[in-house]
């Protein structure tokens, strides 16, 4: 289902592949994947796959590699999405305000009127 969405997860800054790998843990949540899976689901290298996580947590996302007896394993949180809405939907109303509170200067001059025909 959430992959469906991972457009949606995007943060900013946050590639396509990172927001497809990201959709696809919490789709799982709270099993995590192997390298292998994800790499199976989002037809990229085990290896690529390994370095966009470790890019992901760079930027501070919230994804973990844990370390199997055979194989890496990844896991994240499903509340990290939702902070990322949350903050953003605050940072929407703040423009909102702002945008409220500016005064709109009107120029006569600049409004063209088109004659109606009379039937």
């Amino acid at each position: 289902m959430l992959e469906k969405y991972a457009a949606t997860l995007e943060k900013r800054g946050v590639d396509p592949c990172s927001s497809q790998i990201l959709a696809e843990v919490l789709e799982s949540f709270p099993s995590s994947l192997t390298i292998k899976q994800l790499a199976r689901k989002t037809g990229k290298s085990e290896r690529y796959i390994k370095r966009k996580v470790k890019d992901m947590k760079k930027d501070e996302i919230p994804i973990q590699i844990r370390r199997g007896s055979r194989t890496n394993y990844i896991t994240t949180s499903l509340f990290e999405p939702v902070s990322w809405i949350l903050k953003e939907k605050e940072n929407a109303e703040m423009a909102l305000e702002d945008i409220n509170k500016i005064e709109f200067r009107f120029d006569r001059s600049l409004v063209f009127f088109t004659p109606h025909s009379k039937s």
